[in-house]
């Protein structure tokens, strides 16, 4: 669902946007690692990318980051825009 908005966003190409998506789905490493058959050595190296690229310096913050812009942001705009009762 996020794909698009972190392409656009952050230039993460298909295998970083991939990465980032098991990360926020809770994975570790060592699943990801399994699940795209690449070492572990080689999806410690994505998140690091990925990481810089976003501008955080942790998995957690990273999440914490998508979730704040992509999903916070526009359910906060919903409830600042939503009217207070009646006029």
């Amino acid at each position: 669902d996020i794909a698009p908005l972190l392409v656009a966003a952050y230039g993460l190409g298909p295998r970083e946007q991939q990465i980032t998506q098991m990360i926020a789905r809770g994975l570790n490493t060592s699943r990801i690692a399994d699940q795209l058959c690449l070492s572990p050595h080689t999806v410690r190296d994505y998140v690091k990318l990925i990481l810089d690229k976003v501008g955080v310096r942790s998995r957690g913050e990273l999440v914490a980051h998508l979730f704040a812009e992509h999903y916070w942001e526009p359910l906060r705009d919903g409830i600042t825009r939503a009217p207070h009762g009646p006029a």
